[in-house]
């Protein structure tokens, strides 16, 4: 599985955890629905600026950062995405 495809899918997995809808997402996040939609096929991954604030819409996730790694989202039993 490639890492868009994976990240994509983690990000649906919160958002539904999260009980949101895309739109719900998008119109939180301050992009549009297709953004979202993108995100969780896999089409590409947030721009830096909206993963920040995807992280504080989707609450049961918190975003790290690792030098060698630009951005990565961890859940707090550390899964990494």
């Amino acid at each position: 599985m490639s890492d868009l495809i994976s990240f994509g899918a983690r990000v649906r997995e919160a958002r539904l955890t999260a009980g949101l809808t895309q739109a719900q997402v998008a119109e939180r996040v301050g992009v549009g629905p297709k953004s979202v939609s993108h995100w969780e096929t896999g089409r590409c991954y947030p721009k830096p600026e909206n993963l920040v604030t995807l992280q504080r819409v989707l609450s049961s996730v918190r975003l790290s950062y690792e030098p060698d790694n630009e951005n990565l989202l961890q859940s707090g039993s550390g899964l990494r995405w």
